[in-house]
């Protein structure tokens, strides 16, 4: 069994980190600490704290209020965080899935955030003269300059280029910082993989103290994305407790609650403080690879052989609709694509076909238990400038069922490395010293929901609601 400290240095140097929060809290501005627990269940960190695993955070829970919340459709990381530091859906801030083709292009590309629409909240607190601090944020980068400091998240692939201002990159290569986890780690064995989540952790929480100390702010967001990774490669380690990882996931977590409750001594009960995850986990049964049912249903068809197909540049021209992760169905359409096959007279009725057909797909190794809980269309779903660019229909899965868009899988059902998958509908929020109003909020009430803390004006082009 592994069994890991947070960090033996950091534990020697807490006086002193202490001394810094204490000096940095003392001013009578509003400030505000958002912790974000990528991936993190609402009912995981409710049953963790009522089980001991998290006890700083059971005490936390106890001075405010938490809800389960919703998330993006659909639950991807780029897509929810996009949505939560811009407070707007994603027709508006043009982040629809980790890939997208290029325009007037069958080749795909990983949005960033070069690639966001609107503000992010750091900006809209910028125009009004505050600061802030984002350390790990998915959708971050490239970082940009700002009022305050900025360490993108994932996929953040140069570190320099994560980095701003430049002058904090020579201690973050010190201390060995990571964006993320290497997942080729988990290839190597479990007990690597742990260390590896442990060391990249030890990392963030450097990061996070000489950021306390270095920059001067109204707002800090700190981002784990550790919870996340661990859940997709052994999500079974934690919902078997006769699992030989089953004590190490939950060691994980309480090393991610011996760091709150190091940053709570700091900042005390009377200081505003925001915990989130940006969607749900639950155990996976299968990958479903749409554009294996597309193919068979008729509506793809590809100009080369499975293990040719590297992207949509594969898929023959009659083709009238084809699959991008996760689950995201585009109609092959006159001018909105180069070969679009689907004239638009015609575009309504086949939606409709293609939405029905999928609505009744079935998983015959589960007693033909429904696969996917509804689908859904683009203008029931999201509103704004980008529209059209979004896909036409959205697969929401029942749990258990996770939808890909892959091109060279030619099985309907199949099954990876992964064992757990995102919900929509388990992310979580806490708010401390306020009660959270709506009943089930969405993570586009987040951003205004911080916004209302720091006393600043929502924006009008917002969708969310604040919470409080």
């Amino acid at each position: 069994m592994i069994r890991f400290r947070l960090l033996d240095k950091g534990h020697q140097q807490e006086s002193k980190s202490m001394n810094i929060l204490k000096r940095v809290f003392g001013r009578k501005s509003p400030k505000l600490f958002f912790l974000g627990l990528d991936g993190t269940p609402h009912t995981l960190l409710e049953t963790l704290a009522g089980e001991g695993v998290m006890e700083n955070y059971a005490r936390i829970l106890e001075q405010g209020s938490s809800r389960r919340m919703e998330t993006t459709i659909p639950d991807i990381s780029s897509v929810a965080w996009s949505t939560w530091m811009t407070g707007t859906n994603p027709a508006k801030h043009q982040i629809f899935g980790f890939t997208d083709l290029k325009p007037a292009s069958y080749k795909t590309y990983f949005p960033n955030f070069q690639h966001l629409k609107g503000s992010p909240i750091w900006a809209v607190l910028g125009a009004k003269g505050k600061r802030s601090v984002i350390l790990n944020i998915p959708g971050s980068y490239p970082a940009r300059p700002m009022s305050g400091a900025l360490i993108s998240g994932f996929v953040a692939i140069d570190l320099a280029k994560a980095t701003f201002p430049a002058a904090h990159l020579p201690f973050l290569k010190k201390i060995g910082y990571r964006t993320d986890v290497d997942a080729r780690k988990a290839a190597e064995g479990w007990d690597i993989f742990f260390e590896e989540l442990h060391d990249v952790l030890r990392a963030r929480r450097e990061a996070i103290f000489h950021l306390l100390e270095k920059e001067s702010w109204d707002l800090f967001v700190a981002a784990i994305t550790g919870t996340d990774r661990l859940q997709h490669f052994l999500w079974t380690a934690y919902s078997d407790p006769e699992h030989a990882h089953h004590q190490d996931f939950l060691d994980y977590y309480r090393a991610v609650d011996r760091l709150i409750g190091e940053i709570d001594r700091a900042i005390g009960e009377d200081h505003p403080l925001m915990v989130m995850s940006d969607h749900g986990f639950t155990d996976l049964r299968h990958e479903v690879y749409l554009n294996c049912w597309l193919e068979q249903q008729g509506y793809l068809k590809w100009k080369v052989a499975p293990a040719d197909r590297t992207d949509m540049q594969a898929m023959a021209p009659e083709s009238r609709a084809f699959c991008l992760d996760p689950g995201r169905i585009y109609l092959h359409v006159k001018g909105r694509h180069p070969a679009g096959c689907v004239a638009p007279e015609d575009y309504r009725a086949l939606r409709d076909e293609i939405e029905t057909k999928l609505g009744a797909l079935s998983d015959p190794g589960n007693n033909d238990a429904p696969v996917i809980r509804s689908v859904r269309r683009k203008e029931d779903l999201y509103d704004g400038p980008y529209l059209q660019q979004s896909p036409d229909l959205v697969c929401v899965p029942h749990d258990g069922y996770d939808m890909k868009g892959a091109t060279r899988e030619t099985e309907l059902f199949g099954n990876k490395q992964f064992t757990g998958m995102h919900t929509q509908h388990g992310a979580h929020i806490f708010v401390r010293g306020h009660e959270i109003e709506k009943a089930t909020p969405h993570i586009c009430d987040v951003m205004p929901t911080m916004l209302r803390l720091l006393d600043v004006e929502i924006p009008a082009n917002v969708d969310g609601v604040s919470l409080v």
